[in-house]
């Protein structure tokens, strides 16, 4: 008897090993087959409790700028899958706790309007649009994105392939007219 639990053990574990495997390959199979070079898509990521990457990509779609075929977005708790989306991301959103550690990443973004919030205040740091303000509650996308309990700020990214044909800037205030107003 405690060698048919041995062998069960064992088979279980492959299972599971062959199940994970498998996931991450069609995982990546389905991604390799969905997904667009980075000159015609944006990449958004988004620091929050929790994120409708999906429907936000669907509401930004028909409004992207010509040449433009997708807009990513994505949690940040996607970038450990995915480093290098995560160094060329086009706009971020991260809370005020963290742009001192993501300011390497970030680009100014003094061209895009202020909104009901304003901007960041630190400035020795890169200027951000304030998009959540916690201690009233309200805040841009919030149909679409659970924030938590600090401020966040959108910002531009620093090495955004669109930075020169401003489809960066293009998506940062399309994500700005989706709930104007602080989303009232």
């Amino acid at each position: 008897m405690k060698k048919f639990f041995k062998n069960l053990s064992s088979v279980l574990i492959a299972v599971a090993a062959w199940c994970v495997v498998s996931s991450i390959f069609w995982g990546w199979v389905i991604n390799l087959v969905t997904d667009t070079v980075p000159a015609k898509k944006v990449v958004i990521f988004i620091e929050a409790e929790k994120v409708d990457d999906l429907s936000l990509s669907e509401a930004l779609y028909p409004d992207l700028p010509d040449g433009i075929k997708m807009a990513k977005v994505y949690p940040f708790s996607y970038a450990m899958f995915d480093a290098q989306n995560l160094l060329t991301a086009d706009v971020f959103i991260i809370k005020a706790s963290k742009i001192e550690e993501y300011s390497a990443s970030l680009a100014e973004s003094a061209d895009l309007p202020a909104g009901e919030f304003g901007y960041s205040d630190d400035s020795s740091l890169p200027r951000g649009v304030k998009v959540y303000d916690a201690a009233s509650g309200k805040g841009y996308l919030t149909d679409y994105v659970e924030y938590g309990d600090e401020d966040c700020y959108l910002f531009i990214g620093a090495s955004s392939p669109h930075l020169e044909d401003g489809a960066a800037e293009y998506a940062a205030k399309l994500l700005l007219d989706l709930q104007p107003n602080g989303g009232e």
